[in-house]
């Protein structure tokens, strides 16, 4: 790959309360760490069946009051999309994962923890999940390259309706 084959590069900039949900991506990620630590929660392609996935209602966040100037301190509300447009969602947050959850066995057993301190990288191939956070002001880049769509993606298609997910 090169630097002409890049699909995006992002800039992540956070402190403790900057946590994303389990989600996976379409983009094979190359995540460098400038400056604290982040923390990844890895699984497989092949643990989606026991990831809780679920559609939600589409939303965005919306000014409350259109007319004032945005700042830092704005009021939001959500405001509901198309209601016939579902997003779906994985409820496990691998961390710590709910023992009531069927799939709690599952998920403890193959989650990865990577910790990637100042000045290393930490490739994340696509399709695997991932739940990112961190303990204190981080800094970061990273790198997608487009996914090659090949037998990785025959096989997590093939888990997916195996286990009654849509395809």
């Amino acid at each position: 790959q090169s630097f002409d084959d890049l699909d995006a590069i992002n800039l992540w900039i956070g402190d403790g309360r900057a946590v994303s949900s389990c989600h996976k991506d379409f983009y094979e990620n190359l995540y460098c760490v400038v400056r604290g630590t982040k923390i990844f929660h890895l699984l497989p392609p092949a643990a989606v069946p026991f990831l809780e996935e679920k559609n939600f209602l589409e939303a965005v966040y919306v000014r409350a009051n259109p007319a004032e100037e945005f700042t830092l301190h704005s009021r939001l509300r959500i405001q509901l999309c198309d209601a016939n447009n579902r997003i779906p969602w994985i409820t496990v947050d691998p961390s710590s994962p709910d023992p009531s959850q069927p799939g709690f066995q599952t998920v403890s057993n193959c989650t990865m923890v990577a910790e990637v301190r100042a000045g290393e990288c930490l490739y994340l191939p696509a399709l695997y999940y991932h739940r990112v956070s961190q303990k204190s002001i981080t800094v970061s880049v990273n790198a997608w390259y487009d996914m090659t769509f090949d037998h990785r993606y025959v096989y997590y298609n093939a888990v997916r309706k195996l286990a009654g997910l849509p395809t």
